[in-house]
């Protein structure tokens, strides 16, 4: 399953650079299924149902936040599998802003597979306390951003 999402977070990062998210949805079922979880209600995202949503959803977030700061680096990746068709992900990206403190982003993502490679379920939960401390950046530094 790692190299089925290695050729995600591949097409995932070509889409933020390239805005097309093709590949992306390619990299899921038809059917399959995307929520974020926070400490901050702000930052839950219902549950997306289909490949086409997700992407759209995706696509959404990177342009109302990602696009926003100057610079977006993924740091201390780390990748496990936990069952045949199961991965977990931890994430931490620092997100930089000309003449702002830099922001961590930081959390889980907990992927299943089907038998043939494509994501059915991707689950995000953002580290405790990160959704409350986005939303106080984005109030304090947002208008710079």
């Amino acid at each position: 399953m790692i190299g089925n999402w290695l050729i995600y977070a591949a097409a995932f990062e070509k889409a933020i650079d390239n805005k097309d998210w093709t590949q992306v949805i390619q990299c899921f079922h038809p059917q399959a299924t995307y929520i974020r979880n926070s400490d901050d209600e702000r930052l839950r995202t219902p549950k997306v149902t289909g490949n086409k949503n997700i992407a759209a959803n995706f696509e959404t977030s990177v342009e109302q936040f990602d696009r926003r700061f100057t610079s977006r680096n993924i740091r201390n990746v780390k990748l496990a599998c936990t069952g045949d068709f199961d991965l977990k992900h931890h994430f931490q990206i620092i997100y930089k802003a000309d003449g702002l403190p830099d922001f961590e982003f930081s959390g889980f993502e907990d992927y299943v597979f089907d038998e043939q490679g494509l994501i059915v379920s991707l689950e995000e939960s953002l580290d405790p306390g990160v959704g409350t401390k986005l939303i106080e950046f984005l109030m304090q530094h947002g208008a710079k951003l």
